[in-house]
């Protein structure tokens, strides 16, 4: 046991001299200097400067071993709890949702193809309604052709006229009891009148 405390306070003491052996040797110079100086006034002034030379050694060797003694320094750790936070997958709700988008990607499908079913049926009723309209644009045309033209009676022939406007106009056999339109000033009269007119006119002339 002493020799265990005896080795452990020679490597203490070793380590403390290896650790300050530039502020011993400066002391012990200071040391001597102060005693020399000391010997000098005490030849002069008896015991005061003893007394102020032991106080001067003593408060420099308190202050050499506080300044080059170890600082102990106190560390506070604290304890610290951290919180993990582990997701679990849920494999019933993931195959639920997988369902549900299959479900949803098949319903899209039938809708794109009802779609498509529904615009070829359009495109084929709007090409058949610009077919009919092209035909009926056909058709307005040749009847304002028609319409347009003015029919003419034969010039070989004249053997009415008109009770308005006296227009000469051919008016045939077949058309004893019908009513005619002049040409010119369209007026509605009957066969037999516009034939009295032409004779009345001829008859006139002779």
């Amino acid at each position: 046991m002493s020799r265990w405390i005896f080795g452990y306070l020679m490597s203490w003491v070793w380590a403390y001299l290896a650790a300050n052996w530039f502020s011993i040797a400066l002391y012990l110079i200071v040391a001597a200097l102060v005693c020399a100086a000391l010997r000098k006034f005490m030849a002069l002034y008896r015991g005061l400067p003893l007394v102020i030379g032991i106080i001067v050694l003593v408060v420099g060797a308190w202050t050499i071993g506080y300044r080059s003694g170890p600082v102990k320094t106190q560390v506070r750790i604290e304890a610290r709890t951290e919180t993990v936070e582990k997701r679990v997958p849920d494999e019933a709700a993931i195959a639920r949702l997988r369902k549900q988008m299959a479900d949803l990607m098949a319903q899209k499908d039938a809708a794109i193809a009802r779609a498509d079913v529904a615009r070829r049926k359009a495109e084929a009723a709007l090409a058949q309604l610009r077919e009919e309209l092209a035909a009926a644009n056909a058709e307005i045309q040749r009847l304002l052709a028609e319409l347009s033209a003015k029919p003419q009676a034969p010039t070989s022939t004249v053997n009415a006229m008109c009770i308005s406007c006296g227009h000469q106009m051919y008016v045939g056999p077949g058309m004893r009891n019908e009513k005619i339109r002049c040409h010119n000033c369209k007026t509605i009269m009957s066969a037999r009148s516009a034939w009295a007119r032409m004779a009345y006119v001829l008859d006139r002339k002779q």
